[in-house]
């Protein structure tokens, strides 16, 4: 998708030259990100989880900035449908990642808090 927005800013002729840098250098970073994210993953490196964090919520911001950008603009029907969708699946898809990434809590099941508690009470009941 980013590689396609580098070709179109490269061949639009109406966007000015900081436009051009801006789009451009914007999917550079978000494909980096993405790479980078997949790189470390798949080498189990300890910085993955961050990698994909990162990458995650600039996608997200991307978007949240972008959409209502393309939805006021002069663009034809068409293309805000097609935006819109693509927003809205890289938004889904960067909260699976979050959502994957969250801090677990081990939380002990009922039984397991039973016998905890009867064990430290019993502790304490040796200790008087």
């Amino acid at each position: 998708m980013w590689g396609t927005r580098i070709n179109n800013a490269l061949g639009d002729a109406e966007l000015s030259g900081g436009g051009k840098a801006f789009s451009i250098g914007l999917s550079v970073t978000l494909i980096a990100l993405a790479v980078a994210a997949v790189v470390a993953r798949l080498r189990r490196h300890p910085v993955a989880e961050r990698i994909a964090t990162i990458f995650a919520w600039v996608s997200i911001g991307v978007w949240v900035i972008r959409l209502p950008m393309i939805l006021i603009a002069d663009h034809s029907v068409g293309f805000k449908v097609v935006h819109g969708l693509l927003g809205l699946v890289a938004i889904s898809l960067a909260a699976i990642v979050l959502w994957g990434l969250r801090p677990r809590v081990n939380v002990p099941l009922p039984d397991e808090q039973v016998s905890a508690t009867a064990m430290e009470s019993s502790d304490h009941a040796g200790r008087r």
